[in-house]
């Protein structure tokens, strides 16, 4: 069966600290089928890489939210909101 490799970025909210990235980098390297994942606290943003065959966006979600967390998928117009806050 051959691989169907996906990207995908997350908004996420609900962090406090880098250690909080750590826990939901390793939340999301759970999901089976997830090849690698980054979570960076400062942006609140993750980068997911994932075979879309064995793992999807609601479970790579779900993974986050049981770690405590909030995540969707990440819209660029996010990012201009917050920045027109500050």
């Amino acid at each position: 069966m051959e691989q169907k490799k996906e990207n995908i970025f997350l908004s996420v909210s609900g962090m406090h600290c880098a250690s909080c990235a750590g826990i939901i980098t390793r939340a999301i390297k759970k999901v089976s089928g997830v090849e690698d994942a980054n979570v960076n606290f400062a942006s609140e943003k993750a980068h997911v890489s994932y075979d879309s065959q064995i793992a999807n966006v609601p479970t790579i979600v779900s993974a986050v939210e049981k770690a405590g967390y909030k995540a969707r998928i990440y819209n660029a117009e996010d990012s201009e909101a917050v920045q027109k806050k500050k």
